[in-house]
């Protein structure tokens, strides 16, 4: 079982990835709905390649990052 740790207005949690492809946004569609302005309706999505997790910026306005790298 996959995870992350999510920090935002809501506070911190634990988030398990599943289904893939996992999607993160602001619409309450998302696998992962966040708030914040600086979070497009569809930001980003998490999904499998082989033995690796890639994630994949949707044309967000202010990028996707991971542990702080863009």
């Amino acid at each position: 079982m996959a995870y992350f740790d999510v920090r935002d207005t809501t506070g911190d949690r634990r988030v398990t990835i599943d289904p893939t492809p996992f999607t993160i946004g602001r619409r309450e569609t998302n696998h992962l709905p966040l708030s914040g302005s600086e979070v497009s309706r569809e930001h980003a999505e998490i999904a499998r390649a082989g033995e690796e997790w890639v994630i994949r910026d949707k044309a967000s306005r202010y990028g996707t990052f991971v542990n702080g790298n863009q």
